[in-house]
């Protein structure tokens, strides 16, 4: 039951990891469309500068090494219930899911499904990752 539950939260963080991971190559790469899409989401008109599309592939850049991290620290040692692997996650998550609620969430809704998963991935382990005698 036990490596079900952590299966289960590795699972919901390393959607969330995946999909900030595609975000990331996508603001990365393309920055157009993605400055195009969030003023369609916000209403406004973004004026792409060459400021404005560095900024998003700055962006991309961040979205895509912490989409990274997650997926690999939710991967193998989030897993293996390492309470530093838990912190981390709460760390380097909830930057960005505090990020994502003020930013995305108000003008894209779907976004608040991922804050959901993140907090039930963390939320699932906790007791028994938090529990664990540290080594």
């Amino acid at each position: 039951m036990r490596n079900r539950i952590l299966n289960i939260a590795a699972a919901l963080l390393i959607i969330v990891g995946v999909w900030s991971t595609i975000e990331g190559l996508w603001a990365l790469f393309l920055p157009e469309g993605f400055l195009n899409l969030t003023g369609q989401m916000t209403g406004m008109t973004i004026t792409q500068t060459d400021l404005m599309r560095l900024m998003t592939q700055f962006y991309g850049m961040k979205a895509l090494f912490s989409g990274l991290l997650y997926c690999v620290i939710s991967f193998i040692p989030y897993r293996r219930a390492e309470k530093w692997a838990w912190y981390a996650m709460l760390f380097i998550g909830g930057i960005s899911m505090i990020a994502m609620s003020v930013l995305w969430v108000p003008h894209a809704p779907f976004s608040a499904i991922f804050v959901i998963l993140w907090i039930v991935g963390l939320a699932l382990p906790a007791k028994q990752i938090l529990s664990k005698p540290s080594k």
